[in-house]
C-alpha cells in the first residue's frame, strides 16, 4: 500500500465521519427545535386542553365572586368584565385565580 492510497484512504475515512458527525448534528438540532416548538411555539392537545380548564374555573370563578357580597378591599377582582378577562392571556388568567381564590375563602 502507497502513501498515496493510505492518504486516500484516510481522507475517505475522515469525509466519512464527517458526513455522520453532521448527519448526527442535524438530527439532534431537529429534535431540539422540535422540542422548544412543543414548549415555546405551538398550541397542541396539551395547552389547548389546559386553556379549556383555565377558562372554564375562570368562568365559574368570576361568576361565584359576581353573586356574593366582597368586601371593599376585593371588589378590584371583578373590576374587568367576564369577556375582558377572557380575553387575558394564560398567564395573566392564572395569576387572577391565585388571588381570587383566597379571597373566595375568606367571604
Amino acid at each position: 500500500m502507497g502513501t498515496r492510497t493510505a492518504t486516500l484512504i484516510f481522507t475517505q475515512e475522515l469525509l466519512q465521519e464527517r458526513v455522520v458527525v453532521g448527519m448526527c448534528w442535524d438530527t439532534a438540532w431537529d429534535l431540539w427545535e422540535h422540542h422548544n416548538g412543543i414548549l415555546h411555539d405551538t398550541v397542541n392537545a396539551v395547552t389547548q386542553a389546559r386553556e379549556v380548564q383555565l377558562n372554564r374555573r375562570v368562568t365559574s370563578t368570576y361568576l361565584e365572586l359576581c353573586s356574593r357580597l366582597l368586601w371593599f378591599h376585593d371588589r378590584h377582582l371583578i373590576q374587568l368584565s367576564l369577556s375582558q378577562l377572557m380575553a387575558k392571556d394564560f398567564g395573566y388568567k392564572e395569576t387572577w385565580l391565585s388571588t381570587v381564590e383566597p379571597a373566595l375563602r375568606i367571604s
